[in-house]
């Protein structure tokens, strides 16, 4: 069995993610029902992995499947399906991503967590741009 990658390796690998700008994004994961923040603001890459269900008028108005992958925290608490991840304004993804609510439908396990992934689905409706206060 392999053991957790140490702090250097992860280190190397972040530093290279951010200066290849993989990580575009930033995001921050939050439980809907108590809407308070669990993890974040982490940078991320965030890459839509199955085309929506149907766009009317240029507008979303289908289900889109989103991976959302950031470099994970010793700290971090377990995500579980049905918490939401917000992306934050800024950074080099469209502006719209940040009116989206991103729900967890589960997070893929490797031997060696380098990145946490999550499996997240947004029914394209449109939100308030998130805000911890």
């Amino acid at each position: 069995m392999l053991s957790a990658p140490n702090a250097d390796f992860v280190t190397a690998i972040r530093t290279a993610l951010q200066s290849t700008g993989l990580l575009n994004a930033q995001v921050v994961v939050v439980d809907p029902d108590a809407r308070t923040t669990l993890i974040g603001p982490r940078d991320a890459f965030v890459t839509s992995t199955a085309p929506t269900d149907m766009v009317e008028a240029g507008l979303l108005s289908g289900k889109m499947r989103t991976t959302i992958s950031f470099i994970p925290d010793p700290a971090d608490p377990p995500i579980v399906r049905g918490y939401a991840v917000r992306v934050l304004p800024g950074g080099d993804v469209s502006p719209l991503l940040s009116q989206l609510v991103f729900e967890v439908l589960g997070s893929p396990v490797d031997s060696v967590n380098v990145l946490t992934q999550l499996e997240c689905s947004t029914n394209g409706m449109l939100a308030a741009v998130w805000s911890d206060s």
